[in-house]
């Protein structure tokens, strides 16, 4: 069986963060190293427009990485 759409559009580094668009909905996903936990996680960032989901990234998930404050809430 052959895959004719893939399931992400769009994937690019943005600084520790990949972040994927679905090729199916637009929405935009990130996906980063957690050095405490030795695994990758994924959040959807809930937005469509490519700046918009950068400014989460920024705002959400960079801090937290830096900091080293990622962990199980």
């Amino acid at each position: 069986m052959v895959n004719d759409s893939p399931k992400f559009c769009e994937t690019y580094k943005y600084g520790k963060v990949r972040l994927r668009k679905f090729t199916a909905t637009g929405i935009w996903q990130a996906r980063y190293y957690v050095p405490s936990q030795n695994k990758y996680q994924e959040r959807s960032t809930g937005r469509t427009v490519k700046r918009d989901a950068e400014e989460y990234v920024d705002r959400h998930i960079n801090p937290q990485l830096l900091n080293q404050a990622m962990g199980i809430v």
